[in-house]
């Protein structure tokens, strides 16, 4: 069973860019991934800008984004820009969790949950 999640990042606008990512959504594994491996803004764009996602990578090009995946045409392959980070409540994917990278930090919360939380090496050990 997959554990969906959106990865997103705000904007200087206060929008954010969203993307889906289908499997291991947790913290313990997506959570990590973007802990260790996404720490600035070019790293973040570059793998948002690749779309939605089968599974995230350790790098945007080890992402298994959907567009490239031969006959797979979906509404969730292209990043998506939502007038703010609560708009991401309603963008629905049955996504479990949502990361939102701001202020070059990763915060997450899991669907529906009051607010958005630091996610630190404590979080994605759990």
């Amino acid at each position: 069973m997959s554990t969906r999640s959106l990865i997103a990042k705000k904007n200087s606008d206060n929008t954010v860019t969203v993307v889906y990512c289908h499997w291991d959504g947790y913290p313990s594994n997506n959570g990590k991934i973007l802990l260790e491996n996404y720490k600035d803004e070019a790293t973040v764009d570059q793998m948002i800008s690749g779309g939605g996602m089968s599974s995230l990578g350790e790098t945007p090009e080890d992402c298994d984004y959907y567009a490239l995946q031969k006959g797979r045409e979906d509404e969730n392959n292209d990043a998506v820009t939502l007038k703010n980070a609560k708009a991401m409540d309603d963008h629905d994917c049955w996504q479990e969790y949502i990361y939102l990278f701001k202020n070059d930090k990763w915060y997450y919360k899991r669907q529906g949950g009051p607010r958005f939380m630091a996610l630190t090496e404590k979080v994605c050990a759990k």
